[in-house]
């Protein structure tokens, strides 16, 4: 979980952690999220809790994709999850080949081990060189030359181990996610499906709303399963 949190943090990501569909629910058509809104506030007997398309009246043409409330939510994802289910097996073979392959990063760690004890001896030349001008001043266009040459690969090698930072954080986030999709389904083995926030944050990636009032549920295991509403 800390993972998750941490590749969130690099993303520049938030989410609300006390609504599970916050920052999952896009839109189809402009690809922004689904903010929750009050319909008749001041009403108590008419007050409705419902999910639009954030951009849905910034434009003059506003987004066709319908309004969704909780209980839509919850009732297709059940359904999408019972045909997910129907052969918890081959999802599980499927979850873990998805691992091996989308979340294996042994090469990139292997390479960030290679480019960590780069930095440490050019900062150690750097160093040196620095040294060596302080107690003799060397000629000072071949320092200069010298020290150059030395920051250019510094700077080369730290942005490739950055960028490779990244990759790992953000494939052993898939792993954790695949790891918590497996845990749920065998959790539901033999058990009614019953919804709860845990089952849809542990199996759902993201719901895509369409214009033509359907739900794709995109799962971490990369299946995507399409439900209309009712």
């Amino acid at each position: 979980m800390q993972t998750e949190v941490e590749y969130r943090k690099l993303r520049g990501n938030h989410y609300n952690s006390l609504n599970p569909f916050c920052f999952k629910i896009v839109c189809g058509e402009c690809g922004d999220h689904y903010g929750k809104k009050v319909w008749h506030s001041t009403d108590p007997k008419y007050r409705k809790n419902v999910w639009h398309c954030n951009s849905k009246y910034l434009r003059e043409t506003g987004c066709s994709t319908p309004f969704i409330t909780d209980e839509d939510i919850k009732i297709l994802f059940i359904r999408a999850v019972r045909k997910l289910s129907v052969d918890d097996g081959t999802v599980l073979e499927t979850c873990m080949l998805a691992k091996e392959t989308l979340a294996d990063a042994s090469a990139e760690e292997e390479r960030g081990k290679e480019l960590a004890d780069k930095l440490e001896m050019l900062n150690l030349m750097i160093t040196n060189l620095i040294k060596e001008n302080a107690a003799e001043p060397m000629d000072q266009a071949e320092y200069n030359r010298k020290y150059n040459l030395l920051s250019g690969q510094y700077e080369e090698a730290q942005f490739e181990y950055n960028s490779l930072c990244e990759k790992i954080l953000e494939k052993r986030s898939k792993a954790d996610k695949i790891d918590a999709f497996i845990e749920q389904i065998k959790s539901m083995q033999n058990m009614p499906l019953v919804y709860s926030d845990k089952m849809f944050i542990n199996m759902v990636d993201e719901v895509v709303v369409t214009a033509d009032e359907s739900l794709i549920f995109k799962f971490k295991n990369g299946a995507e399963i399409e439900e209309l509403l009712d």
